[in-house]
């Protein structure tokens, strides 16, 4: 394992989720969501490089249910939940076939600030938030299908980890996503003292 602080493993999430074709704002989300789960000393580096190995979908929402014509983005789908979260009818919304639904939870930890009211989930074991404190348990990488509620319940607090960790093959991946980011190097570039 390749450990990485806070600030490095969000702003390798961007550029990786901007390489593989997200927009900046979600770029930003992935970020984001990397670093609420590092700091909770969960593989959020590697979720989010099995999220973008494979294709995932834009959420569309119909009748209380995010779906999608394919696996749906845990990212997009976490942003739709954000905004949705004091609306009516959040209470019992449900994400069908979420691919990586970890990459989800720092979005319900929103929703559970934005409403005052900790946020269960339920689908993949099961994952309790008040926005702050995180109780998992269940396969969290796997694609399934996700219902969320609200609750009353005070979580522990745990003290936050301050270095992520992430598998090298998941490393490799994410550099491999970010260098498309980067400007091709010109000979004029060279001169002026940039990279090999």
């Amino acid at each position: 394992m390749t450990g990485l602080s806070l600030n490095e493993a969000a702003a390798l999430a961007r550029k990786a989720a901007r390489g593989a074709g997200h927009d900046w704002g979600m770029a930003e989300e992935a970020g984001r969501a990397v670093r609420w789960l590092s700091a909770r000393g969960l593989p959020a580096l590697d979720a989010l490089a099995a999220m973008l190995a494979a294709p995932a979908c834009a959420p569309r929402l119909r009748e209380g249910t995010l779906d999608a014509d394919g696996p749906l983005c845990p990212i997009r789908a976490g942003a739709a939940v954000s905004d949705l979260a004091c609306l009516p009818g959040f209470a019992g919304l449900r994400l069908r076939q979420v691919r990586t639904p970890l990459l989800a939870l720092p979005f319900a930890a929103a929703a559970a600030r934005a409403t005052g009211r900790a946020v269960r989930l339920t689908g993949a074991g099961g994952a309790t938030t008040d926005g702050h404190a995180l109780a998992l348990h269940g396969d969290w990488l796997a694609t399934t299908d996700l219902t969320l509620t609200l609750c009353d319940i005070t979580l522990v607090p745990v003290p936050p980890i301050h270095r992520a960790q992430v598998a090298p093959s998941a490393l490799a991946a994410l550099d491999a996503l970010a260098a498309r980011t980067c400007a091709p190097a010109t000979e004029t570039s060279r001169r002026l003292g940039a990279g090999p």
